[in-house]
This record gives structure tokens, sequence and C-alpha cells, in this order.
């Protein structure tokens, strides 16, 4: 992460103040600006989605394997859970969970740090100041991105393996 951002050289060559510079190559900064705390906002709330997403899958996963091999031994008693099919469905439930909690688990949100904010930019005009902060969101909102991609994908596996769980159960049950 750069502590300071430079401005392009041909706006440095001159002999305006930085704070005319800064309005005169990003005049929409203050428009910018106003992003910042909706696009957290944003990412946050597709990170709650894909946590919630998660955590009903670990729930799901537990209630099947608990309750699918309880109803079919008490509706076929000489159902053996020595059976393959009933390991399998067991050793993918337990790849599901622990794919669910590693993905629970992954990194926290990221966040532009205020005490690097602090000592690198407050010395800074007030544009400048606001560039570097858009610039530290957005190295924050692909950070964020992609925890959210990797916790998405990690759902995504453990919808397959649930689904391949339950046909081993359930061929398990009629076999």
């Amino acid at each position: 992460m750069a502590a300071s951002l430079k401005v392009p050289e041909a706006a440095s060559s001159g002999e305006e103040p930085a704070s005319l510079v800064d309005e005169t190559l990003y005049p929409a900064i203050d428009a910018a600006f106003t992003l910042v705390i909706p696009s957290y906002q944003m990412v946050l709330s597709r990170l709650e989605a894909t946590d919630t997403r998660l955590t009903a899958l670990l729930t799901l996963s537990f209630q099947l394997t608990l309750g699918l091999p309880a109803f079919a031994k008490a509706v076929r008693p000489a159902l053996r859970f020595s059976s393959a099919l009933f390991i399998v469905a067991l050793g993918l439930f337990v790849i599901i969970a622990l794919l669910g909690v590693v993905a629970r688990s992954l990194s926290a949100v990221a966040l532009p740090n205020p005490r690097k904010i602090y000592r690198s930019s407050l010395h800074l005009k007030e544009a400048t100041f606001k560039r570097e902060i858009l610039y530290f969101a957005g190295e924050a909102f692909d950070a964020n991105a992609s925890l959210v991609r990797r916790k998405g994908n990690a759902a995504a596996a453990m919808t397959g393996l649930l689904f391949l769980e339950v046909l081993c159960l359930v061929a398990w049950m009629v076999r």
C-alpha cells in the first residue's frame, strides 16, 4: 500500500498550488468521495449474505446428516451403518463441515487503517486527502470483494457436496 499518492508529472511541474492542481485534474473528487461509505455498505451486505448462506448450509447439512439416518433406521431397522454409501456420506459431511467452518473463519473485512491515514495523509490539502482516501477505499473494496468471492465459492462447493451426500444417504436407505 502506497504511503502517499503521486500527482502526475504534468500537474506537479506547474506553479499552481497543489489544491488547484487536484481540483483541475480531479474535478469529480467530491462526488467520488461520497461513494466511499455506500461502497462499504454494499460489500458488507454481500459479505453478510454469503456468511448467512454458509451458516444455513452448515445447519442443513447437520440436520440431514443426523436426521436421515435416524429416520431410515426407524423405517428399515435392517440398515447397516457400516455400508460404504453411508460411510461416503459421512465423509462428505465432514468435508462440508470443515469447508464451512474454514470459509466462515476467513479473514476479516478490510478497512483503511486510520493510523496509516493519520501518519501519511493529514498534512495534505483536502482534495489530495480525499483522493488518497478513495485510493485506500478502493484497495479495501478489492480485498473485500475477493473475500466475498472466496466465501461464495466455498458455499457453492458445499452445496454440491451436500447434494452428493444426500444422494449417498438416499441410495443407502433404498438399497
